[in-house]
């Protein structure tokens, strides 16, 4: 994986005047520090090692040869950019529990938005469904709350839905507006165009704009996958096929 040459010197934790053999000093430094070798017995820390060791090895293979070339005394050339005055996040932004709040980190560990929520849930189409006291909403990537945090329950956005609860079970589009008015009782994703939705006790399904493509008349009823959705109607498993049919 190519890095931005700036990465490179933010993983390595070196100034940009940096030498090949301060180079060299820090990725021993943090190998050694971050080697899976130490959490054998503790397999999600490996995991995080792993990780960082792997992108330690990729910034120190970018930087160094650019180090040695860049004049006789070893010195780093100039980058002829200037230094954002905010680090990138490397890789993606994952939910992070701090003192009992949850933010985002990126796959170094670095914390880009604020540990400030009572609970978060991974991005997804570019928003990712937070709560605090006052509620449920979405907030974009640099942490912008984008949809304001007005609902009782915020699901994941999946193809260009959302499930949220404002009184009853509804759904909303990306920028928070109304898709389907809630007046269900409770439902799931959107997937392959349809979601299944309980009223009045009864289970049925919904296309995009909210009309009916099955009416509810099942006891349990699950999202569609490869063309096919599995329900329990009058106590018997039942598949239903991409027209809506029980086969």
């Amino acid at each position: 994986m190519a890095l931005d040459i700036r990465q490179c010197y933010e993983i390595l934790d070196l100034q940009e005047n940096a030498t090949s053999d301060e180079a060299k000093r820090a990725y021993r430094q943090l190998i050694k520090q971050w080697h899976p070798d130490l959490h054998i017995n503790d397999q999600g820390k490996r995991v995080v090692c792993e990780e960082k060791s792997r992108m330690i090895t990729e910034a120190y293979r970018q930087l160094e040869p650019l180090l040695r070339l860049g004049t006789s005394s070893g010195r780093a050339f100039v980058w002829p950019q200037d230094r954002p005055s905010k680090p990138t996040p490397i890789g993606k932004l994952e939910p992070v529990r701090v003192n009992f709040r949850w933010g985002y980190a990126d796959s170094m560990g670095r914390v880009f938005i604020p540990a400030v929520y009572e609970t978060a849930a991974e991005f997804c189409e570019g928003l990712a469904a937070v709560s605090t006291e006052d509620g449920f909403g979405y907030i974009d990537e640099s942490g912008a709350v984008k949809i304001s945090l007005r609902f009782s329950y915020a699901d994941q956005f999946v193809e260009g839905r959302a499930l949220v609860q404002f009184g009853k079970y509804g759904y909303i589009n990306r920028v928070g507006d109304w898709v389907v008015k809630p007046r269900f009782q409770a439902g799931t994703r959107f997937q392959e165009g349809v979601a299944a939705v309980r009223m009045e006790g009864k289970w049925g399904y919904i296309k995009a704009n909210g009309d009916w493509f099955v009416l509810p008349r099942f006891e349990e009823a699950r999202p569609f996958e490869n063309g096919r959705a599995y329900a329990i109607l009058n106590g018997r498993p039942v598949v239903l096929g991409r027209n809506g049919q029980v086969c």
